[in-house]
C-alpha cells in the first residue's frame, strides 16, 4: 500500500526504501481496520541476583524489586526501598499459598464479610440511638417533675386565691 502510493505520487525512491515498502505492503483486503498492538513482556530470572541483606525464602523477591528501584525519585524526594520497609517494620512473612477453597467458597466467604460490617454499622446506629433514647428519658422525667411541680404551685394557688 505504501509502495503504491508512493509510486502513484512519483516519488523516486533508492533501493533500500522500495524494499523496505515492498515488505510492509500487504494486498489481502481486511474486513476490519488493524490496530497495531504493542506488548512488553520482560522475563526475570532470580537465579542471577543477589543482595547480602536478604538472601532468604520470601525476602528474595522483595530484595530484587529494592535492587531495581532507583536510589533516588524523580522529582527529588526521597524514595523507601522495599527491603529496607521488610527489615525495619514488624510485619509478618505474609503467607503466599494459593486458597484450594471453590470460587462459591469465597462468594459466600465475601457475602458474610459484608453481612458482618453491615451489623457492625447497625450495632452502632443502636448504640446511638440507645444513647438518645436515655437523653430523653431523662429529659422526660425531669419534665414530668416540673408538671408536679405547677401541678401543686397551682393548687396552692387557688387555695390561696379561695381563701382570700
Amino acid at each position: 500500500m505504501l509502495l503504491m502510493e508512493a509510486k502513484e505520487n512519483e516519488a523516486v525512491l533508492d533501493a533500500e526504501a522500495e524494499s523496505f515498502l515492498a515488505d510492509v505492503e500487504c494486498t489481502t483486503p481486511y474486513d476490519k481496520p488493524l490496530a497495531i498492538m504493542t506488548i512488553n513482556v520482560f522475563k526475570v530470572s532470580h537465579e542471577d541476583v543477589y543482595d547480602s541483606d536478604v538472601d532468604e525464602g520470601t525476602h528474595v523477591a522483595a530484595a530484587f524489586i529494592a535492587n531495581l528501584s532507583s536510589t533516588s525519585g524523580t522529582n527529588g524526594a526521597t524514595t523507601s526501598h522495599v527491603n529496607k520497609y521488610q527489615l525495619d517494620s514488624e510485619v509478618k512473612d505474609v503467607p503466599t499459598e494459593v486458597s484450594s477453597m471453590s470460587p462459591g467458597e469465597i462468594s459466600m466467604i465475601t457475602i458474610l464479610d459484608d453481612l458482618r460490617n453491615q451489623l457492625d454499622g447497625h450495632l452502632k446506629v443502636n448504640q446511638e440511638q440507645s444513647m438518645v433514647n436515655d437523653s430523653l428519658r431523662a429529659e422526660l422525667a425531669r419534665c414530668k417533675l416540673k408538671i408536679q411541680t405547677l401541678e401543686r404551685n397551682k393548687v396552692k394557688h387557688d387555695l390561696d386565691t379561695t381563701i382570700v
